[in-house]
Protein backbone atom coordinates (compact mmCIF):
# COMPACT_ATOMS: atom_id res chain seq x y z
CA UNK A 1 0.00 0.00 0.00
CA UNK A 2 1.45 3.33 -1.07
CA UNK A 3 1.63 6.46 1.02
CA UNK A 4 0.54 9.43 -1.08
CA UNK A 5 2.81 12.41 -0.44
CA UNK A 6 2.32 15.84 -1.98
CA UNK A 7 5.20 18.31 -2.09
CA UNK A 8 4.26 21.93 -2.69
CA UNK A 9 7.07 24.19 -3.86
CA UNK A 10 9.76 21.84 -2.51
CA UNK A 11 11.60 18.71 -3.58
CA UNK A 12 13.32 17.41 -0.49
CA UNK A 13 12.15 13.79 -0.55
CA UNK A 14 14.11 11.10 -2.39
CA UNK A 15 12.49 8.17 -4.15
CA UNK A 16 11.08 5.39 -2.01
CA UNK A 17 9.11 2.29 -2.91
CA UNK A 18 6.62 2.97 -0.10
CA UNK A 19 5.71 6.43 -1.30
CA UNK A 20 3.88 7.77 -4.32
CA UNK A 21 5.02 11.34 -4.89
CA UNK A 22 3.14 14.32 -6.31
CA UNK A 23 4.85 17.65 -6.98
CA UNK A 24 3.14 21.05 -7.22
CA UNK A 25 4.56 24.50 -7.83
CA UNK A 26 2.14 26.28 -5.53
CA UNK A 27 -0.79 25.72 -3.17
CA UNK A 28 -3.32 26.83 -5.78
CA UNK A 29 -2.14 24.07 -8.14
CA UNK A 30 -2.47 21.50 -5.38
CA UNK A 31 -5.99 22.65 -4.41
CA UNK A 32 -7.06 22.70 -8.05
CA UNK A 33 -5.95 19.08 -8.41
CA UNK A 34 -7.88 18.15 -5.23
CA UNK A 35 -5.91 14.93 -4.87
CA UNK A 36 -6.45 12.80 -1.75
CA UNK A 37 -3.08 12.65 0.03
CA UNK A 38 -1.72 11.22 3.29
CA UNK A 39 1.13 13.69 3.79
CA UNK A 40 1.56 17.27 2.55
CA UNK A 41 4.87 19.15 2.68
CA UNK A 42 4.87 22.93 2.19
CA UNK A 43 7.67 25.49 1.97
CA UNK A 44 8.76 27.33 5.13
CA UNK A 45 8.54 30.78 3.57
CA UNK A 46 6.78 34.02 4.46
CA UNK A 47 3.48 32.65 3.13
CA UNK A 48 3.44 29.52 5.28
CA UNK A 49 0.51 30.68 7.45
CA UNK A 50 -1.57 31.76 4.46
CA UNK A 51 -0.79 28.55 2.57
CA UNK A 52 -1.51 26.33 5.57
CA UNK A 53 -4.83 28.12 6.12
CA UNK A 54 -5.79 27.60 2.47
CA UNK A 55 -5.21 23.87 2.87
CA UNK A 56 -6.93 23.50 6.27
CA UNK A 57 -10.03 25.33 5.05
CA UNK A 58 -10.75 22.39 2.73
CA UNK A 59 -12.67 19.78 4.81
CA UNK A 60 -10.87 16.80 3.23
CA UNK A 61 -7.46 18.19 4.31
CA UNK A 62 -8.33 19.28 7.85
CA UNK A 63 -6.88 16.14 9.43
CA UNK A 64 -4.16 15.42 6.83
CA UNK A 65 -0.58 15.32 8.11
CA UNK A 66 0.79 18.73 7.10
CA UNK A 67 4.54 19.34 7.47
CA UNK A 68 6.83 22.26 6.72
CA UNK A 69 10.07 21.57 4.86
CA UNK A 70 12.10 23.02 7.77
CA UNK A 71 11.56 24.17 11.34
CA UNK A 72 9.02 27.00 11.64
CA UNK A 73 9.27 29.05 14.83
CA UNK A 74 6.05 31.03 14.39
CA UNK A 75 3.83 30.24 17.42
CA UNK A 76 0.64 30.47 15.36
CA UNK A 77 2.01 27.96 12.81
CA UNK A 78 1.81 25.11 15.33
CA UNK A 79 -2.00 25.22 15.22
CA UNK A 80 -1.97 24.65 11.45
CA UNK A 81 0.94 22.33 10.72
CA UNK A 82 1.93 19.10 12.43
CA UNK A 83 5.67 19.68 12.51
CA UNK A 84 8.57 19.80 10.09
CA UNK A 85 10.07 17.23 7.74
CA UNK A 86 13.01 15.33 9.20
CA UNK A 87 12.83 11.86 7.63
CA UNK A 88 10.35 9.57 5.96
CA UNK A 89 10.33 7.19 8.94
CA UNK A 90 9.47 10.03 11.34
CA UNK A 91 6.72 11.24 9.01
CA UNK A 92 5.21 7.73 8.81
CA UNK A 93 5.26 7.44 12.63
CA UNK A 94 3.46 10.79 12.94
CA UNK A 95 0.99 9.71 10.25
CA UNK A 96 0.17 6.46 12.07
CA UNK A 97 -0.44 8.30 15.35
CA UNK A 98 -2.75 10.74 13.60
CA UNK A 99 -4.61 8.02 11.68
CA UNK A 100 -5.24 6.15 14.95
CA UNK A 101 -6.71 9.28 16.55
CA UNK A 102 -8.89 9.93 13.49
CA UNK A 103 -10.15 6.32 13.56
CA UNK A 104 -11.51 6.91 17.06
CA UNK A 105 -13.73 9.79 15.93
CA UNK A 106 -17.45 9.30 15.35
CA UNK A 107 -18.74 10.51 11.98
CA UNK A 108 -20.09 13.88 13.00
CA UNK A 109 -19.03 16.20 10.20
CA UNK A 110 -22.72 16.81 9.46
CA UNK A 111 -23.09 18.25 12.94
CA UNK A 112 -21.40 21.49 11.92
CA UNK A 113 -18.29 23.56 12.54
CA UNK A 114 -18.14 23.13 16.31
CA UNK A 115 -17.99 19.34 16.03
CA UNK A 116 -15.38 19.59 13.25
CA UNK A 117 -13.24 21.92 15.32
CA UNK A 118 -13.58 19.75 18.45
CA UNK A 119 -12.51 16.77 16.32
CA UNK A 120 -9.49 18.72 15.07
CA UNK A 121 -8.42 19.47 18.66
CA UNK A 122 -8.91 15.83 19.60
CA UNK A 123 -6.81 14.56 16.67
CA UNK A 124 -4.09 17.14 17.43
CA UNK A 125 -3.90 16.22 21.10
CA UNK A 126 -2.17 18.85 23.28
CA UNK A 127 -2.23 21.57 20.63
CA UNK A 128 -2.20 25.19 21.79
CA UNK A 129 -3.78 28.00 19.78
CA UNK A 130 -1.69 31.17 19.72
CA UNK A 131 -3.06 34.48 18.40
CA UNK A 132 -1.37 36.08 15.41
CA UNK A 133 -0.65 39.80 15.40
CA UNK A 134 -2.43 41.34 12.41
CA UNK A 135 -2.39 45.13 12.25
CA UNK A 136 -4.96 45.20 9.45
CA UNK A 137 -7.51 43.32 11.58
CA UNK A 138 -9.99 45.39 13.63
CA UNK A 139 -8.86 43.80 16.92
CA UNK A 140 -5.15 43.54 15.91
CA UNK A 141 -5.08 39.80 16.69
CA UNK A 142 -6.53 36.78 14.91
CA UNK A 143 -6.53 33.02 15.38
CA UNK A 144 -5.73 31.50 11.94
CA UNK A 145 -7.17 28.06 12.75
CA UNK A 146 -10.54 29.57 13.68
CA UNK A 147 -10.77 31.13 10.21
CA UNK A 148 -10.39 27.64 8.75
CA UNK A 149 -13.44 26.28 10.59
CA UNK A 150 -15.54 29.42 11.14
CA UNK A 151 -14.95 31.48 8.01
CA UNK A 152 -16.83 34.82 7.79
CA UNK A 153 -17.83 34.61 11.46
CA UNK A 154 -16.80 36.94 14.25
CA UNK A 155 -13.87 35.32 16.05
CA UNK A 156 -14.81 37.01 19.32
CA UNK A 157 -18.30 35.51 19.12
CA UNK A 158 -16.90 32.09 18.15
CA UNK A 159 -14.47 32.12 21.08
CA UNK A 160 -17.27 33.03 23.50
CA UNK A 161 -19.41 30.15 22.22
CA UNK A 162 -16.57 27.61 22.26
CA UNK A 163 -15.61 28.72 25.78
CA UNK A 164 -19.16 28.24 27.07
CA UNK A 165 -19.17 24.74 25.62
CA UNK A 166 -15.70 24.14 27.15
CA UNK A 167 -14.30 23.20 23.76
CA UNK A 168 -11.47 25.67 24.44
CA UNK A 169 -10.12 27.38 27.53
CA UNK A 170 -7.75 30.34 28.09
CA UNK A 171 -4.13 29.34 28.57
CA UNK A 172 -2.05 32.50 28.89
CA UNK A 173 -2.82 36.20 28.70
CA UNK A 174 -1.06 37.63 25.63
CA UNK A 175 -2.42 41.16 25.41
CA UNK A 176 -5.10 43.42 26.81
CA UNK A 177 -6.80 45.71 24.29
CA UNK A 178 -9.10 48.67 24.47
CA UNK A 179 -11.67 48.90 21.70
CA UNK A 180 -14.00 51.56 20.37
CA UNK A 181 -17.43 50.86 21.95
CA UNK A 182 -19.10 52.01 18.73
CA UNK A 183 -17.44 49.70 16.18
CA UNK A 184 -15.32 47.27 18.23
CA UNK A 185 -12.10 48.41 16.54
CA UNK A 186 -8.74 48.65 18.31
CA UNK A 187 -7.20 51.24 15.98
CA UNK A 188 -7.33 54.17 18.41
CA UNK A 189 -5.35 57.39 18.69
CA UNK A 190 -4.95 58.83 22.19
CA UNK A 191 -4.58 62.58 22.18
CA UNK A 192 -4.66 65.50 24.66
CA UNK A 193 -7.17 68.23 23.99
CA UNK A 194 -8.23 71.49 25.57
CA UNK A 195 -10.73 70.84 28.40
CA UNK A 196 -12.58 74.06 27.52
CA UNK A 197 -13.02 74.05 23.72
CA UNK A 198 -11.83 70.44 23.04
CA UNK A 199 -9.32 71.53 20.42
CA UNK A 200 -6.19 69.41 19.92
CA UNK A 201 -4.20 72.51 18.91
CA UNK A 202 -2.38 72.85 22.22
CA UNK A 203 1.28 73.50 23.02
CA UNK A 204 3.54 73.27 26.07
CA UNK A 205 4.69 76.43 27.81
CA UNK A 206 7.44 76.62 30.45
CA UNK A 207 6.57 79.07 33.25
CA UNK A 208 8.60 80.86 35.90
CA UNK A 209 7.44 81.74 39.40
CA UNK A 210 9.07 84.84 40.89
CA UNK A 211 9.60 84.44 44.68
CA UNK A 212 9.95 88.22 45.17
CA UNK A 213 6.43 89.22 44.06
CA UNK A 214 4.78 85.89 43.36
CA UNK A 215 4.26 86.59 39.67
CA UNK A 216 3.86 83.52 37.39
CA UNK A 217 4.18 83.86 33.63
CA UNK A 218 5.63 82.32 30.50
CA UNK A 219 9.41 81.97 30.62
CA UNK A 220 9.77 84.11 27.47
CA UNK A 221 8.44 87.14 29.40
CA UNK A 222 11.25 86.82 31.97
CA UNK A 223 14.15 86.62 29.51
CA UNK A 224 16.20 89.72 28.64
CA UNK A 225 19.77 90.42 27.61
CA UNK A 226 21.04 90.30 31.20
CA UNK A 227 19.43 86.95 32.05
CA UNK A 228 16.12 86.50 33.84
CA UNK A 229 14.18 89.50 35.09
CA UNK A 230 10.66 89.57 36.51
CA UNK A 231 8.42 91.66 34.22
CA UNK A 232 6.26 92.58 37.23
CA UNK A 233 8.66 93.65 39.98
CA UNK A 234 11.76 94.07 37.73
CA UNK A 235 14.03 92.12 40.08
CA UNK A 236 16.84 90.07 38.56
CA UNK A 237 16.36 86.37 39.15
CA UNK A 238 19.74 84.68 39.55
CA UNK A 239 19.33 81.52 41.62
CA UNK A 240 16.65 78.90 41.01
CA UNK A 241 15.17 77.79 44.29
CA UNK A 242 16.07 81.10 45.95
CA UNK A 243 14.84 83.81 43.58
CA UNK A 244 12.48 81.74 41.42
CA UNK A 245 11.42 78.25 40.40
CA UNK A 246 9.88 76.56 37.41
CA UNK A 247 6.47 75.10 38.29
CA UNK A 248 5.01 72.18 36.42
CA UNK A 249 4.81 72.62 32.66
CA UNK A 250 1.56 74.20 31.54
CA UNK A 251 -0.41 73.95 28.33
CA UNK A 252 -2.00 76.65 26.25
CA UNK A 253 -4.75 76.23 23.66
CA UNK A 254 -4.12 78.05 20.39
CA UNK A 255 -7.86 78.28 19.67
CA UNK A 256 -9.31 79.71 22.89
CA UNK A 257 -6.08 80.74 24.73
CA UNK A 258 -7.09 78.61 27.71
CA UNK A 259 -4.16 78.00 30.09
CA UNK A 260 -4.22 74.68 31.94
CA UNK A 261 -2.01 72.07 33.55
CA UNK A 262 -3.56 68.77 32.44
CA UNK A 263 -5.13 68.20 29.06
CA UNK A 264 -8.28 66.15 28.54
CA UNK A 265 -7.28 62.73 27.18
CA UNK A 266 -9.59 61.23 24.54
CA UNK A 267 -9.33 58.16 22.33
CA UNK A 268 -10.29 58.79 18.72
CA UNK A 269 -11.28 55.76 16.67
CA UNK A 270 -9.44 55.78 13.36
CA UNK A 271 -12.27 53.81 11.71
CA UNK A 272 -15.51 55.51 12.72
CA UNK A 273 -14.05 58.87 13.92
CA UNK A 274 -15.91 58.67 17.23
CA UNK A 275 -14.20 60.10 20.33
CA UNK A 276 -14.40 58.39 23.71
CA UNK A 277 -12.92 58.91 27.13
CA UNK A 278 -10.49 56.10 28.09
CA UNK A 279 -12.80 54.79 30.83
CA UNK A 280 -15.63 54.28 28.29
CA UNK A 281 -13.57 52.04 25.99
CA UNK A 282 -14.36 48.34 25.77
CA UNK A 283 -11.74 46.13 27.41
CA UNK A 284 -10.86 42.83 25.73
CA UNK A 285 -8.22 40.31 26.79
CA UNK A 286 -6.39 38.25 24.18
CA UNK A 287 -5.34 34.78 25.33
CA UNK A 288 -3.54 31.84 23.88
CA UNK A 289 -5.99 28.94 23.98
CA UNK A 290 -5.91 25.21 24.65
CA UNK A 291 -8.36 22.33 24.33
CA UNK A 292 -11.18 22.45 26.87
CA UNK A 293 -12.42 19.76 29.24
CA UNK A 294 -15.61 18.95 27.28
CA UNK A 295 -14.14 17.81 23.96
CA UNK A 296 -14.42 14.05 24.52
CA UNK A 297 -17.84 14.44 26.14
CA UNK A 298 -19.11 16.37 23.11
CA UNK A 299 -17.60 13.96 20.58
CA UNK A 300 -18.37 10.61 22.20
CA UNK A 301 -21.15 10.84 24.75
CA UNK A 302 -23.37 13.88 24.36
CA UNK A 303 -25.29 15.64 21.67
CA UNK A 304 -24.31 19.25 21.31
CA UNK A 305 -26.93 21.13 23.30
CA UNK A 306 -26.98 24.82 23.99
CA UNK A 307 -25.54 25.75 27.35
CA UNK A 308 -27.32 27.92 29.87
CA UNK A 309 -26.35 31.53 29.28
CA UNK A 310 -25.67 34.10 31.94
CA UNK A 311 -28.31 36.73 32.65
CA UNK A 312 -28.12 39.55 30.13
CA UNK A 313 -26.23 37.54 27.50
CA UNK A 314 -27.42 36.88 23.96
CA UNK A 315 -28.76 33.30 23.87
CA UNK A 316 -29.07 30.79 21.03
CA UNK A 317 -32.25 30.72 18.97
CA UNK A 318 -33.13 27.15 20.08
CA UNK A 319 -32.92 28.19 23.70
CA UNK A 320 -34.93 31.33 22.98
CA UNK A 321 -37.67 29.30 21.26
CA UNK A 322 -37.94 27.03 24.30
CA UNK A 323 -38.12 30.09 26.58
CA UNK A 324 -40.82 31.68 24.43
CA UNK A 325 -42.86 28.46 24.47
CA UNK A 326 -42.61 28.38 28.26
CA UNK A 327 -43.71 32.04 28.42
CA UNK A 328 -46.73 31.35 26.18
CA UNK A 329 -47.87 28.47 28.38
CA UNK A 330 -47.70 30.64 31.48
CA UNK A 331 -49.45 33.52 29.69
CA UNK A 332 -52.28 31.21 28.53
CA UNK A 333 -52.99 30.46 32.20
CA UNK A 334 -53.07 34.16 33.06
CA UNK A 335 -49.92 33.85 35.19
CA UNK A 336 -47.55 35.81 32.97
CA UNK A 337 -47.41 38.59 30.40
CA UNK A 338 -44.61 39.80 28.15
CA UNK A 339 -43.76 41.59 24.91
CA UNK A 340 -41.82 40.25 21.95
CA UNK A 341 -39.72 42.67 19.86
CA UNK A 342 -38.22 41.90 16.45
CA UNK A 343 -35.27 43.79 14.95
CA UNK A 344 -34.85 43.18 11.23
CA UNK A 345 -31.83 44.36 9.22
CA UNK A 346 -32.54 45.01 5.54
CA UNK A 347 -29.78 45.79 3.05
CA UNK A 348 -30.33 48.39 0.37
CA UNK A 349 -30.35 46.36 -2.83
CA UNK A 350 -28.88 49.20 -4.87
CA UNK A 351 -25.85 49.44 -2.60
CA UNK A 352 -24.99 45.76 -2.02
CA UNK A 353 -21.94 45.89 -4.31
CA UNK A 354 -20.52 48.77 -2.31
CA UNK A 355 -20.86 46.97 0.99
CA UNK A 356 -18.00 45.15 2.71
CA UNK A 357 -19.30 41.88 4.15
CA UNK A 358 -16.72 41.82 6.95
CA UNK A 359 -17.56 45.39 7.92
CA UNK A 360 -21.24 44.47 8.00
CA UNK A 361 -20.47 41.57 10.33
CA UNK A 362 -18.47 43.77 12.70
CA UNK A 363 -21.09 46.51 12.58
CA UNK A 364 -23.95 44.17 13.50
CA UNK A 365 -21.97 42.48 16.27
CA UNK A 366 -21.05 45.83 17.81
CA UNK A 367 -24.65 46.98 17.33
CA UNK A 368 -26.21 44.02 19.16
CA UNK A 369 -23.64 44.18 21.98
CA UNK A 370 -24.45 47.84 22.53
CA UNK A 371 -28.17 47.18 22.16
CA UNK A 372 -28.04 44.48 24.85
CA UNK A 373 -26.85 47.10 27.31
CA UNK A 374 -30.09 49.03 26.78
CA UNK A 375 -32.17 46.25 28.37
CA UNK A 376 -32.65 44.68 31.78
CA UNK A 377 -30.67 41.56 32.66
CA UNK A 378 -33.98 39.67 32.77
CA UNK A 379 -34.75 40.47 29.12
CA UNK A 380 -33.78 37.72 26.65
CA UNK A 381 -32.10 38.48 23.33
CA UNK A 382 -31.37 36.09 20.48
CA UNK A 383 -30.10 36.14 16.90
CA UNK A 384 -32.15 33.98 14.53
CA UNK A 385 -30.01 34.58 11.46
CA UNK A 386 -27.55 37.19 10.23
CA UNK A 387 -30.32 39.77 9.75
CA UNK A 388 -32.92 38.99 12.45
CA UNK A 389 -32.95 39.49 16.22
CA UNK A 390 -35.69 38.89 18.80
CA UNK A 391 -36.05 40.30 22.31
CA UNK A 392 -38.42 38.86 24.94
CA UNK A 393 -39.41 41.44 27.54
CA UNK A 394 -41.02 39.68 30.54
CA UNK A 395 -43.60 41.48 32.69
CA UNK A 396 -43.54 44.61 30.53
CA UNK A 397 -46.61 46.82 30.79
CA UNK A 398 -47.82 48.99 27.91
CA UNK A 399 -46.39 52.08 29.58
CA UNK A 400 -43.02 50.45 30.10
CA UNK A 401 -43.08 49.00 26.58
CA UNK A 402 -43.58 52.48 25.17
CA UNK A 403 -40.47 53.65 27.03
CA UNK A 404 -38.48 50.65 25.82
CA UNK A 405 -39.51 51.23 22.18
CA UNK A 406 -38.58 54.89 22.41
CA UNK A 407 -35.21 53.85 23.79
CA UNK A 408 -34.71 51.39 20.92
CA UNK A 409 -35.69 53.94 18.25
CA UNK A 410 -33.44 56.58 19.84
CA UNK A 411 -30.59 54.11 19.91
CA UNK A 412 -31.15 53.02 16.28
CA UNK A 413 -31.33 56.64 15.13
CA UNK A 414 -28.02 57.36 16.88
CA UNK A 415 -26.18 54.84 14.69
CA UNK A 416 -24.32 56.96 12.16
CA UNK A 417 -21.60 54.53 11.10
CA UNK A 418 -20.57 54.26 7.46
CA UNK A 419 -22.09 50.77 7.37
CA UNK A 420 -25.48 51.98 8.58
CA UNK A 421 -26.01 53.83 5.27
CA UNK A 422 -26.44 50.46 3.58
CA UNK A 423 -28.74 48.94 6.22
CA UNK A 424 -32.28 49.65 7.36
CA UNK A 425 -33.27 48.51 10.86
CA UNK A 426 -37.00 47.80 11.27
CA UNK A 427 -38.59 47.35 14.70
CA UNK A 428 -41.86 45.46 15.30
CA UNK A 429 -43.52 44.42 18.55
CA UNK A 430 -46.17 41.97 19.80
CA UNK A 431 -47.82 41.78 23.24
CA UNK A 432 -48.11 38.23 24.59
CA UNK A 433 -51.39 38.38 26.52
CA UNK A 434 -53.61 35.50 27.62
CA UNK A 435 -55.88 35.46 24.56
CA UNK A 436 -53.01 35.54 22.05
CA UNK A 437 -51.11 32.84 23.93
CA UNK A 438 -54.09 30.45 23.96
CA UNK A 439 -54.72 30.72 20.21
CA UNK A 440 -51.16 30.61 18.85
CA UNK A 441 -48.10 28.40 18.94
CA UNK A 442 -44.51 29.58 18.94
CA UNK A 443 -44.09 29.35 15.15
CA UNK A 444 -47.28 31.36 14.65
CA UNK A 445 -46.09 34.04 17.06
CA UNK A 446 -42.93 34.55 15.00
CA UNK A 447 -45.03 34.83 11.82
CA UNK A 448 -47.10 37.63 13.33
CA UNK A 449 -44.01 39.80 13.71
CA UNK A 450 -43.64 40.94 10.10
Amino acid sequence: MYIRLAQIGSNIVTNNDQVQYYHYQCVNDFLADALDTDIIIIQSNNDIIENACSIRKIPKFRYTLLLSESICDLPCAKQLIDGHWSSLNDAIKSLNIKVNRIAQLPNREQKGSIYSFASYLYVNNGMNIAPERNLSHPTLFTYPILDCFFENQSQNKVIDELSKLKVIQPLELVERLRLCPNCDDAHLNYVDQCPQCHSIDISTEVSIHCFICGHVDNQDHFVNRCGLKCPNCLHKLKHIGTDYDRPIENLRCAQCSNYFVDGEVVAKCMVCDRKHTPENLELRSIYSLSAGSNIEKILFSEDLTEQTAQLGEVVGFKHFTWQLDWALKLASRGLFFASLVKLQFDRHNDDLQKFDKNKELRFKEAFINRLAKQFRVTDIITQKDELTYYILLPCTTDELLKIVLERIHTFVDSIVDEESKYLDIKVSVLSLDKELSIKNKVCEIFEKLI
